[in-house]
């Protein structure tokens, strides 16, 4: 711990035992990498190796339980980010792990082959579109602060305790 600054911890998020350890140790703040709130497309492109999606979500859920601060670096793709599966997934993910921020960032990648690895070309309904998106999430939940980057300390200290 320290009053100098915030720690921080970018990460994949799949140790909880971990970031348990690193909470109890002073650890103030994580953001973990997801594409997907889903396990189906997080898989393929994440190929976890000796680590699961759920141990993911427990890492946040951990932060949270320690009102520490969690975000998710998620990683935004038109047509599955403004899917209503993916939009489900993610309302359930945020309803569970009670994250406190979601730093959106484009993935930028061959959408081809995005397409192709995770097998988007059959996903059936109709998208609703990105700024949609971004408006039922804040609606639905107001207190998921959307941004690119972490709020200062001590907006981020107030913040980690509110719901």
């Amino acid at each position: 711990r320290t009053d100098k600054g915030i720690i921080n911890l970018n990460t994949n998020a799949s140790r909880p035992d971990v970031i348990e350890r690193l909470c109890e140790a002073g650890l103030d703040s994580i953001r973990a990498s997801i594409n997907s709130a889903q396990k189906v497309y997080y898989d393929p492109y994440y190929s976890p190796r000796h680590y699961t999606f759920d141990d993911v979500t427990e890492s946040l859920k951990i932060m949270r339980k320690h009102n520490r601060w969690a975000s998710i670096n998620y990683l935004t793709f038109p047509g599955l980010t403004d899917h209503p599966q993916e939009i489900a997934a993610l309302e359930k993910l945020i309803s569970e792990t009670k994250i406190n921020m979601i730093q959106t960032r484009n993935l930028n990648i061959d959408p081809d082959w995005y397409l192709e690895t995770l097998g988007l070309r059959d996903l059936h309904q109709e998208q609703i579109g990105m700024r949609n998106w971004l408006s039922h999430i804040q609606n639905d939940f107001p207190w998921i602060k959307l941004g690119y980057f972490n709020p200062p300390k001590e907006k981020m200290f107030t913040l980690a305790n509110t719901e």
